[in-house]
């Protein structure tokens, strides 16, 4: 798995080695989705358990894969999908993702995970991973904007895990040329976790991601 993360240019933070984070193989970017939501859940709730799992929301995009949707189901949880438009490019901005959270931060939940996608399915579209990130570091003045009885109820603010699904685009990351188009530098800075699959462009024999 560290071989994998070495040609694909990953952090060290990804490397078992490291014990900091580490790779497992699965059997579709649909499980690699659902564990990291399980991940993030567990961390969130350990960290606020004061949260019911009722008021925890799944953040996915229109163009999203349907593994969001299902990971959401598998856990009995509310599934968010982002409204992106043909004028983005079909692609999840950070005005975009800044309103959401104002509005579900407002109305008492508590998103936990955003699923962005590096080449969705549909329009192999790369969601602005930046903004995101940019939004999801700084929601402070998120906080400060909501009213004082909205404020004490979310006065710890739910941590936004990044899961980036990058099953067929995220395995050209072994060429340099696709480093800035896949926002390579965001993805190991920001990336709480990773998905690609090597049964899709390098056309291994047996279903992995």
């Amino acid at each position: 798995m560290d071989w994998t993360a070495q040609i694909l240019r990953l952090d060290k933070s990804f490397y078992n080695t490291t014990e900091v984070g580490g790779g497992v193989i699965q059997t579709s970017a649909s499980d690699s989705a659902l564990i990291a939501a399980v991940a993030a859940c567990l961390r969130y709730i350990c960290e606020h358990p004061h949260v019911a799992m009722e008021k925890l929301v799944l953040y996915t995009t229109t163009q999203t894969h349907l593994l969001g949707k299902k990971a959401g189901l598998v856990l009995g949880l509310k599934v968010c999908a982002l409204e992106v438009t043909s004028e983005d490019d079909f692609a999840l901005r950070g005005e975009m993702l800044e309103v959401a959270l104002r509005e579900d931060v407002d109305d008492g939940l508590y998103p936990f995970i955003l699923i962005a996608t590096i080449g969705t399915t549909s329009s192999a579209t790369v969601d602005q991973l930046s903004e995101i990130a940019d939004i999801g570091a700084n929601t402070d003045h998120i906080l400060a904007s909501l009213d004082e009885s909205s404020y004490l109820h979310t006065e710890t603010y739910p941590f936004l895990w990044l899961h980036v699904n990058a099953a067929w685009a995220g395995i050209t990351l072994v060429h340099p040329e696709y480093h800035k188009v896949c926002q390579l530098p965001t993805v190991n800075a920001y990336a709480d976790s990773f998905c690609t699959n090597f049964h899709k462009v390098c056309s291994c024999l047996i279903m992995s991601a």
